[in-house]
């Protein structure tokens, strides 16, 4: 269901809008750089990840479900765990609940 944001009887106020306008292009430039590396940059690196699901999958999945800023903590995080002596393993985006 999409928001119509020029109906006249839109329940959302002005700064509601301002925010709602910021977080999806925070949202479509982090998608757009994931694909790009997606498109790029697992070609140089050769697609190995130590974590299921990916570090670029993730970071997809982080953009999907929470908000821009709340997604690129949980990547800059997942980020961190990348590290040459780290054991990998299977390391979901948490639910927006919790």
């Amino acid at each position: 269901m999409r928001l119509n944001l020029l109906a006249r009887n839109n329940p959302l106020k002005s700064a509601d809008k301002v925010r709602f306008f910021i977080e999806n292009v925070f949202k479509f430039c982090g998608l757009l750089l994931i694909g790009a590396y997606r498109t790029l940059g697992t070609q140089f690196m050769g697609g190995n990840c130590k974590f299921h699901p990916s570090c670029s999958e993730y970071a997809a999945q982080a953009f999907h479900t929470h908000s821009p800023f709340f997604a690129i903590k949980l990547v800059s995080i997942r980020l961190c765990k990348c590290r040459p002596f780290s054991t990998g393993g299977y390391d979901p985006v948490p639910d927006r609940s919790s």
